[in-house]
């Protein structure tokens, strides 16, 4: 425990912030500058993590009408004593430039018919595709489902009268676009509409997910529902399939709390997933966010792993986090 106290000495800033852009019609830009600090019980070690970066939105319009919206936001990630490191980095002290978010949506169909979707996107699957949690602490376990959470592909989506859908077609080699052993991933959801006190979506994912250097096969199905009472929301999501031969299935329970005005919130979550001839994982996590201004944002989490493979790695971690848009 004794480095446990270099969080509260972390130093970070993020921006979320939305301006024009001159001499740019209908663009708007916003920095993103974020620090985190992990802590990890058994190693007695603290990982640092930084993410600097930007979000470029454009709408075009072709005489009255909206056609298409553009979205990019690439970043630098830096880590540095690194713990359990993304496999995007090198290696536990390392800097990448990371594109996030890089997507053309083709609207020009109309209002009520399918948009076409085309770049690096989340792929649709469960409930971590309803929520935006980029640069959050707070998560869903989409890549411990899937072995990613972004892709770059083709999607299309509608939303109907009472349902909406995406389905897409991509490389399957996550945040980087690697052709190495042919990768592929094929993913769905429908759900009910968003503007219902609840939720409920089913999904579908198939793949050959690109892994240190080899690709492994991972077809699931989804069900998840969220229900929201007053300033509360229960979420809850199961899954099954298969994990290259090894039957696979899993799931997640969150109750979370916010305030009226959405500027803080207070979440509890339990996590499962059991692989065939595999240990399985099981954790808890606590954690809560909150703005402090219009551009600051202070979040802290606590996870206590109950299960997990190698058992020798199973740990307590305790992460805080600063960002500050503009």
């Amino acid at each position: 425990m004794k480095n446990f106290f270099l969080i509260t000495l972390l130093f970070s800033i993020s921006v979320y912030g939305d301006r024009e852009i001159p001499m740019l019609e209908n663009t708007r830009a916003s920095f993103d500058l974020t620090s985190r600090a992990s802590y990890f019980e058994r190693e007695d070690e603290v990982t640092f993590q930084h993410f600097v970066g930007m979000e470029i939105f454009k709408v075009f319009h072709s005489g009255n009408q909206d056609i298409g919206q553009l979205l990019v936001q690439p970043f630098i990630h830096r880590i540095d004593n690194g713990v359990r490191t993304p496999g995007y980095y090198d290696d536990n002290h390392d800097t990448e430039f990371i594109w996030r978010t890089v997507t053309f949506t083709y609207t020009g169909l109309g209002y009520h018919m399918p948009w076409i979707k085309i770049g690096h996107f989340e792929v649709p699957f469960g409930v971590e595709y309803t929520k935006n949690t980029f640069g959050n602490l707070h998560q869903y376990g989409q890549t411990r489902k899937l072995g990613l959470k972004m892709d770059w592909g083709l999607a299309i989506g509608q939303e109907l009268t009472y349902w909406q859908y995406e389905l897409s077609t991509t490389r399957g080699s996550g945040l980087k676009y690697r052709d190495k052993d042919n990768p592929s991933a094929y993913s769905g959801r429908i759900s009910t509409l968003n503007n219902e006190d609840w939720v409920a979506g089913l999904s579908f994912f198939a793949g050959d997910i690109l892994k240190n250097k080899e690709t492994f096969k991972r077809q699931l199905i989804s069900l998840d529902i969220e229900y929201a009472f007053e300033q509360f929301s229960l979420i809850t999501e199961v899954y099954s399939g298969e994990h290259e031969k090894d039957n696979i299935y899993g799931g997640l329970l969150e109750i979370n709390w916010r305030s009226k005005d959405e500027q803080a919130e207070i979440y509890t979550q339990f996590q499962h997933q059991d692989i065939q001839r595999q240990n399985d994982y099981s954790a808890i996590s606590i954690g809560t966010k909150s703005r402090i201004s219009c551009e600051l944002e202070l979040s802290l989490q606590m996870t206590f792993e109950i299960d997990r493979a190698p058992e020798e790695t199973r740990s307590s971690i305790f992460e805080f986090q600063m960002r500050y848009l503009f």
